[in-house]
């Protein structure tokens, strides 16, 4: 296609008119084109950075959905906020054959929109994958230019909310130079260093993060937390190299970490817990731990602090598994899935998420893996684990998978946590053999943490008395089978509306007890 006839052919697309701004840059309604040593690219107005684009290269023309630069991923939380219907209207038309369909970066083939859905918006491990997505076709179709305009009169219903938001923050932190990437996310420069305002994947909240100045350590911060930017894929950074300070909700407290004037500063997270670091030990000499206890003390929100304490990011460095009756082997760890090919069925091998994340932890040995099972007593144990069970014992020995006849071997650096209701009678008891390899630490019921919550919450002592006597009186008379996190409350208003239609409920369906005396 000759560059005139290009233009031509926007002019048309867009019903706007063409208006020269160099030699080689034009814009055209609301694209912007622009040539060089024979490759075109095509961004939208205003938001170059922040929507597709489309450009030219070897011969053939790309629609892209990252940023012209290959930096960040902009994209991605508007294909996560998308309904699946609507990703399926607007990517269908790109599986008749003609098209082909990929992630670049990880050079990964889309088969169908399926697929495409599948590894955007639900990908079990790789949050930062499946992010490169582009489509490339010889000639320049319509339908290029049509899916730019699409993401552009999305963008311009959402820009309006999200850029007051943005802004709010700005001027709360007082910040006065920046450079803002659509209303996504924030560069600024600060008495303390780089700051990053960025908005979370899928999400509205927004993050806050600091790089510190070279030369002056003014933060420090354990590594060990991987806290990174999740702008979209922006900015990526496992290394920790930009500490957490909080989200948007957290301003003033934010504010406060970067008025602080001594020498060093230094953000702290929540400290760990005698039990958490008993965990963490436990999960160092053996690589597996069973958390057992009631419902309600703590045992899922212990094992994510740990997980995110040891590996960082959910979703890269750790994953939880829930646990069902219709999970198994096959879903866990590898099963066939059936393919159609010329109208022929076959079957092939695919990874479960656990297999996954056993790959990356091979993959990468100076990082630690976490994989979490929640509530694993609600499925059939054994064949959920298969040979795991050997695996998990004899760390770095192979076993043979059964359906792809492939070694499988567990390395010491993927930890397992897994929790386990013990007042759950419809669920699958535990054999010796899973005991063997999982030491178990026991969660109870806690007057003395829901005492501390309740304080926490400022409550009055002659109200926090009065629910402490009713957590000793229910768990006496249902031996210990109520956790503490059930009475917690922001006030007793709150605490009341729970007793009313979360504890009462519980008692008369699950113990027999109607009326609380």
């Amino acid at each position: 296609m000759k560059f005139e006839d290009l233009v031509r052919f926007l002019e048309v697309e867009t019903g706007g008119k063409v208006m020269e701004i160099s030699g080689n840059t034009f814009e055209v309604g609301n694209l912007r084109v622009e040539t060089e040593n024979g490759n075109i690219l095509i961004t939208v107005l205003p938001f170059a950075n922040v929507l597709p684009h489309i450009s030219f290269s070897k011969g053939s023309w790309h629609l892209r959905f990252f940023s012209p630069s290959f930096s960040s991923v902009p994209q991605k939380p508007i294909l996560r906020e998308l309904k699946d219907e609507e990703l399926v209207g607007i990517f269908s038309p790109f599986f008749d054959g003609k098209f082909s369909v990929r992630f670049l970066k990880e050079n990964r083939k889309v088969f169908d929109v399926e697929d495409l859905i599948r590894k955007v918006k639900y990908s079990t491990l790789e949050v930062e994958a499946y992010a490169y997505l582009e489509i490339s076709f010889r000639e320049l179709p319509e339908i290029f230019i049509r899916t730019l305009q699409r993401f552009a009169n999305y963008y311009l219903r959402v820009f309006p909310e999200r850029k007051a938001k943005l802004d709010g923050i700005i001027r709360s932190l007082g910040i006065r130079v920046f450079n803002a990437v659509g209303a996504e996310w924030v560069e600024a420069k600060g008495d303390f260093g780089k700051i990053l305002i960025s908005r979370e994947i899928g999400g509205n909240s927004y993050g806050i993060f600091l790089n510190s100045r070279k030369g002056r350590n003014l933060f420090k911060v354990s590594k060990d937390f991987g806290n990174s930017p999740f702008t979209c894929g922006a900015f990526p950074d496992s290394l920790g190299d930009h500490t957490f300070l909080g989200y948007d909700s957290d301003l003033e407290d934010i504010r406060e970490k970067l008025k602080e004037p001594s020498e060093q500063v230094y953000i702290s997270f929540e400290s760990l817990s005698e039990k958490e670091e008993e965990i963490i030990d436990v999960l160092n000499r053996y690589g597996n731990v069973l958390l057992v206890g009631p419902p309600g003390t703590g045992k899922t929100y212990t094992a994510r602090r740990i997980a995110r304490y040891i590996a960082g990011k959910e979703g890269e460095g750790w994953i939880l598994i829930q646990a069902s009756p219709s999970f198994e082997y096959e879903n866990f760890v590898e099963g066939l899935k059936p393919v159609e090919a010329g109208g022929i069925i076959n079957f092939k091998v695919v990874e479960g998420p656990f297999l996954k994340m056993v790959n990356r932890a091979l993959n990468d040995r100076s990082r630690k893996f976490v994989v979490i099972i929640d509530e694993i007593n609600r499925g059939n144990v054994s064949a959920l684990l298969g040979e795991l069970i050997y695996a998990l014992e004899y760390r770095e020995s192979p076993v043979i998978m059964p359906y792809s006849s492939r070694p499988l071997v567990v390395p010491r650096n993927l930890y397992i946590i897994a929790t386990l209701n013990e007042r759950d009678v419809s669920t699958v008891k535990i054999d010796q053999a899973i005991l063997r390899r999982f030491p178990v630490i026991f969660f109870e019921p806690s007057r003395e943490e829901l005492e501390n919550f309740l304080r926490g919450k400022g409550w009055e002592d002659g109200d926090i008395n009065e629910v402490l006597e009713i957590f000793d009186k229910l768990n006496e008379l249902t031996n210990n089978s109520l956790g503490h996190t059930y009475f917690f409350a922001d006030d007793i208003g709150e605490f009341r509306r729970k007793l009313e239609y979360f504890i009462k409920p519980l008692l008369r369906l699950h113990f027999g007890i109607k009326e609380l005396h």
